[in-house]
């Protein structure tokens, strides 16, 4: 299993002296992974992997590794599986946490796990009610803190390694729902205090 963190591409040679890939979400980076927006249909390129919604549209592709489609808090388990076919699987654990909460009011991270995954994103989620009603994931902030939130995090890689993903991204940058900038390092020190 390969360890990567969610940055920006001007932070890449800052992450790989911490981590063995990083997933980049604003410019594709060679042989590192790639998060790509709903817009952009076609990539060129090498990477480990891409990652695009389930509800974006397929991309073209050109050479490029893995496109893994990633669940949404939006779409239930049930939905979400339909819609996967046999198209390979990203699981983000924040967002499945946040779409069986809202759906069955319990979290079966085993049964999403079942759905073998390449790759998973973590993150931790905090029940954090949003008064203005701009968030869709309320009352759940998502892209938390591993130490901090409603899942037990050591316990969910656990299981993510278990079930033999290649690849898991840490994806912290929210302090609730406000944008914070952890310090890499301090990424690192919680996946290796959990690894």
């Amino acid at each position: 299993m390969k360890v990567g963190v969610s940055a920006s591409a001007s932070e890449v040679g800052e992450a790989l002296g911490l981590f063995d890939y990083v997933e980049t979400w604003d410019a594709p980076v060679q042989e590192q992974a790639y998060h790509a927006r709903c817009d952009e249909t076609r990539l060129q390129g090498n990477f480990l992997y891409v990652v695009k919604h389930i509800d974006c549209p397929d991309l073209n592709f050109s050479g490029i590794g893995l496109v893994l489609y990633e669940n949404t808090y939006l779409i239930t388990y049930e939905e979400f599986a339909k819609r996967l076919g046999s198209r390979m699987f990203l699981l983000d654990v924040g967002h499945a946490f946040i779409s069986d909460m809202k759906a069955k009011g319990a979290f079966e991270v085993e049964k999403w796990l079942g759905l073998n995954p390449v790759a998973v994103h973590i993150h931790n989620v905090k029940y954090v009610p949003d008064p203005t009603g701009r968030y869709a994931n309320a009352p759940y902030a998502d892209h938390q803190p591993l130490n901090e939130g409603l899942l037990n995090m050591k316990e969910v890689l656990s299981k993510a390694i278990k079930a033999s993903a290649e690849y898991v991204t840490v994806e912290v940058f929210l302090k609730d729902y406000t944008p914070t900038k952890y310090p890499l390092t301090q990424i690192k020190q919680w996946i290796s205090s959990m690894l």
